[in-house]
């Protein structure tokens, strides 16, 4: 009669100890794939940073907006003069670093007034010349978030008007923009 009581018991633990294991296993399964997703995400960056693109994208625009209302009728005057997008070539160049070795190609599209393409046409050079340089002296965290992105935008405006003699750029589009 004991060996049976005992048996008994033996039995009813048994299972507690499978199913305790089994949930010992999922719950390490469950966290090794947490680690890897994270991991991943640290590693390859966020594609879903269209929320924080679209919130800096407001920001940036209205102080414009708000601008245009408070200026006089020039600033009216210039809004309609018909203005010319310009593709320049893709830039691909190495970006600073000493850890590891990342390139970044990006195509940029330039607005301007339609009197000034044919400059930006014949400065095509020193226009691409003074790009590669400041985008060469970037490294991965400068241009890696959504503010390092608008703030190289506000560089090469810089360095764009600087070159051009004719008038200033009246936006800086990124149509392509890969790190690797």
């Amino acid at each position: 009669m004991a060996d049976e009581t005992e048996k008994k018991e033996e039995s009813s633990t048994l299972p507690a100890k499978k199913s305790s294991k089994k949930m010992i296993i999922i719950i390490g399964a469950v966290l090794v794939l947490i680690g890897v997703g994270a991991g991943g995400f640290i590693l390859f960056g966020s594609k879903g940073d269209a929320s924080v693109d679209s919130a800096a994208a407001e920001k940036v625009v209205k102080p414009k907006e708000e601008a245009k209302h408070g200026e006089g009728h020039g600033e009216a005057d210039a809004e309609k003069m018909p203005t010319e997008v310009i593709a320049l070539d893709p830039f691909v160049v190495n970006l600073s670093g000493r850890s590891v070795n990342r390139y970044l190609k990006l195509t940029i599209n330039l607005e301007v007034d339609s009197a000034l393409a044919e400059e930006v046409k014949a400065q095509n050079a020193r226009l691409r010349d003074s790009i590669i340089i400041l985008l060469s002296s970037k490294s991965y965290a400068d241009i890696g978030t959504a503010q390092g992105k608008y703030q190289l935008r506000d560089e090469i405006a810089l360095r764009v008007n600087h070159i051009l003699n004719g008038g200033k750029v009246k936006g800086i589009y990124f149509t392509e923009f890969v790190v690797q």
